[in-house]
């Protein structure tokens, strides 16, 4: 009875340490904007994000970068858009060239994603207002690494009222992998140049089901940031 006893204590720890741990499952997500020369790296829940929800990156950098003014940068993932086994990456964005030719590269990245297994399609889709154009990279990583570019799934360049959803092709996926969105904006002539955008990355679907589900995304993403940012 004794040692029965022992065993069930052991087994709740066990449990209470996986129930204490399991946030790790999640990952952690990050965002890294750099102008070539200063660079900035920010964590869920870490310094310099100012949401506290988990899954959800807020960032703001005035007079931080040279030529560029960070007015927001918002990023979710998983558990609050998406999840492990179905993964949801978005970055909105809203950067103010002021100065000079430097470009300003935004990534956002997330690791320990579990699904689709073993094979994928993505889909990555843009659209914004923009004075300069925006080179809009996505990557995934099977050694699931933040900020990973082992596998390239798509590579779009857009400008000024251009929007558009690209596909991958199909790519190995082992579990756990990461994945990562590579925004570059190149400025304009116009001073200051006002820049926004909304990007997403999700698994292709058949039937064209994902893509519509993109498209709402890129369009509805701000009522889930409504819920999420303070008043």
């Amino acid at each position: 009875m004794v040692k029965l006893k022992k065993q069930i204590v052991a087994s709740a720890a066990l449990g209470l340490f996986a129930l204490c741990a399991s946030p790790a499952a999640f990952g952690v997500a990050e965002l890294m904007i750099s102008d070539g020369t200063t660079t900035v790296t920010v964590k869920d829940n870490a310094v310099g994000d100012d949401s506290p929800a988990t899954g959800f990156i807020s960032y703001t950098g005035i007079g931080v970068f040279t030529g560029w003014n960070v007015v927001l940068n918002t990023d979710l993932t998983k558990p609050l858009s998406g999840t492990a086994a179905s993964p949801s990456l978005d970055v909105n964005w809203s950067a103010t060239h002021t100065s000079g030719s430097s470009n300003l590269t935004m990534w956002f990245s997330d690791t320990d994603f579990t699904g689709p297994i073993p094979t994928s399609a993505f889909l990555a889709g843009h659209g914004g207002s923009l004075t300069g154009t925006l080179a809009f990279t996505t990557y995934l990583d099977n050694t699931n690494v933040a900020f990973g570019t082992g596998t390239l799934l798509t590579s779009s360049v857009y400008m000024d009222g251009q929007s558009g959803i690209a596909t991958s092709p199909t790519v190995f996926t082992v579990s756990p992998y990461s994945l990562t969105e590579k925004l570059t904006l190149t400025p304009g002539a116009v001073i200051p140049g006002d820049n926004s955008g909304d990007a997403s990355l999700m698994p292709a679907a058949d039937g064209g089901y994902t893509s519509a589900l993109l498209g709402i995304a890129i369009l509805g993403v701000a009522a889930v940031r409504r819920k999420v940012l303070p008043a």
